[in-house]
């Protein structure tokens, strides 16, 4: 009995401290200052979240009606706020993308993005000011007006944001 008992008991030791590293998503409804998160963050529905010194090694992600402020964020991944609230990202960093969809009040100011900076069929205008963009900078569909200016942008500057 002694000998079945660790003929089950090592292996499964072995199994739970290897080490295996799984990503867990991070909820986030108030603010998350000077950690660091291995994984996603959720801002819930109707929820509001402020990352601010966060680094963030996965993606965030805001849900209908949530509000994000990025201030000082590292962001490994993407941003992607699909019918949010408010979103603002400021002196930030990005390595993949920017993508807000059919939400309010945007604003992406003196950030660095790796990707694109996409802005597609908004319900109100943005402000997009002194961004370094690696990709492109992309605006359609926004029934509000985009303004912003002293954006570097490696790729193109498409549709409402072509002037900026």
């Amino acid at each position: 009995m002694n000998k079945l008992c660790r003929s089950i008991l090592i292996p499964a030791a072995v199994l739970a401290f290897s080490g295996a590293a799984y990503a867990e998503t991070q909820t986030c409804n108030g603010t998350l200052a000077d950690i660091s998160i291995d994984g996603d963050v959720l801002v819930p529905a109707r929820q509001s979240c402020t990352l601010n010194g966060t680094g963030v090694k996965g993606n965030v992600k805001v849900g209908r009606g949530g509000n994000l402020q990025a201030f000082g964020a590292i962001i490994d991944g993407d941003i992607q706020a699909d019918k949010a609230g408010a979103v603002t990202v400021e002196r930030a960093r990005v390595d993949g993308d920017i993508q807000v969809k059919e939400s309010d009040a945007i604003k992406v100011a003196d950030t660095w993005i790796d990707g694109d900076l996409q802005l597609f069929d908004n319900n109100a205008g943005a402000s997009v000011n002194g961004n370094r963009i690696g990709g492109n900078l992309q605006c359609k569909g926004n029934k509000g007006r985009i303004g912003g200016s002293g954006n570097q942008v490696k790729g193109n500057k498409e549709d409402q944001c072509r002037r900026l």
